[in-house]
């Protein structure tokens, strides 16, 4: 048996306000296996825009699937994905990923405003947990489609910005990470 991390770093929309509650965070992305299938054992994010504040908790949904036949919606947008459509991307599995502020940031003393980004940890989790509990992320397999060693993830932006209710962050500030056994 064999183990590998895997990462992905999906294309965010980079449009002014383009992100709100419940909108597609991003579409199909590629995920390259080192088997034709893998247990995923955890998922981490590093979210590397500093549109992300100390004090602004996100979670984002990501959702693995054989196939990459059909997107979940426009990016930024609603979902608009229908039963028949995920049924026939292959839909493998999903887990949360959350940022409950400070305690899983890399934000660090600076304050707010300063230049640069600002890296925050995202965390997998139980997909029944809420943003205020910490379950660890339960394992599902992922396995090639038609595509050899390769499955793709798409991502739902659960919960963002508190204040003014849309995100705007810069197209590859996003960096998926999946471990895995095989």
């Amino acid at each position: 048996m064999g183990y590998d991390i895997i990462t992905v770093t999906p294309v965010l929309s980079a449009t002014a306000d383009a992100y709100g509650d419940q909108e597609v965070l991003f579409v199909s992305a590629a995920v390259k296996l080192p088997h034709r299938n893998c247990k995923v054992l955890d998922v981490f994010a590093i979210w590397d825009d500093d549109q992300l504040s100390q004090t602004n908790a996100r979670e984002f949904i990501a959702l693995f699937f054989k196939e990459n036949t059909t997107d979940l919606g426009t990016l930024a947008g609603s979902a608009s994905i229908t039963g028949a459509q995920i049924k026939a991307n292959g839909f493998l599995g999903s887990t949360r990923l959350v940022n409950s502020g400070t305690a899983v940031s890399l934000y660090g003393n600076r304050a707010e405003g300063d230049s640069g980004a600002f890296p925050h940890l995202f965390v997998g989790q139980h997909m029944n947990d809420n943003n205020t509990s910490a379950s660890k992320n339960y394992e599902f397999v992922i396995e090639e489609g038609s595509t050899k060693n390769t499955c793709y993830v798409q991502g739902l932006y659960e919960v963002g910005e508190d204040s003014s209710g849309t995100d705007t962050f810069a197209a590859d500030s996003l960096t998926l990470t999946i471990c895995v056994e095989y």
